[in-house]
């Protein structure tokens, strides 16, 4: 799990270098006038912001992914054991069944 959770980190940082590089090329071809440095700035805080939740949500869903896999797994070895002990009582029924004496003979008997 570790290195799944430095993986997501590195991707976090890689992300976040790449806006910050954005910003810089964004700036460096905007007019430096106040207003639009502010409103630029806001847009591109605005992006970092949804890039991160978006980035917290992808890691969050990776988990739930990994443990709903679990529970599948689990629940597919569970059904597997459930046919398994199921064919095997089949098996003793039919032995049974193969044991028990015809209904003709039976009724001859009775005779």
């Amino acid at each position: 799990m570790g290195e799944k959770h430095s993986k997501d980190t590195c991707k976090y940082f890689k992300t976040r270098t790449k806006i910050n590089n954005l910003q810089e090329i964004l700036m460096a071809d905007s007019p430096n006038t106040p207003e639009t440095d502010l409103a630029l700035n806001a847009q591109i805080e605005a992006v970092i912001e949804r890039s991160e939740r978006l980035l917290l949500r992808h890691e969050e869903l990776a988990r739930t992914n990994a443990l709903l896999q679990e529970q599948v797994q689990a629940l597919t070895d569970e059904r597997d054991t459930l046919k398994s002990r199921l064919s095997a009582a089949r098996a003793r029924i039919d032995a049974l069944i193969e044991r028990l004496p015809d209904q003709s003979e039976s009724a001859r008997e009775t005779v």
